[in-house]
């Protein structure tokens, strides 16, 4: 889960504010009974991932999906939202 959500986060800032860095990006985790939730926000503008540019990066949705049982990326004009979900039972 960490480093998934570090991915997330990571994404926020290289990419989601990449010409606005004073952005904000919020992390919320809920734990349930048997999963946790956890949501990763940023203000900024999407960036298509581009793998294929720079073959070396590009992997963290990948990574994401591997790591997490539910993976959600919900761009939009007010910024992107990352929904990562994790069963714990």
């Amino acid at each position: 889960m960490l480093i998934a959500a570090g991915e997330a986060v990571a994404n926020a800032i290289e990419h989601g504010h990449r010409h606005s860095p004073e952005g904000i990006i919020t992390l919320r985790a809920i734990a349930l009974v048997d999963q946790v939730q956890l949501t990763i926000a940023d203000t900024g503008s999407w960036k298509p991932p581009q793998p294929a540019n720079d073959p070396p990066r590009g992997r963290g949705f990948t990574l994401m999906r591997a790591l997490m049982h539910d993976v959600a990326i919900l761009p939009d004009t007010a910024g992107t939202t990352v929904q990562l979900s994790a069963r714990i039972a």
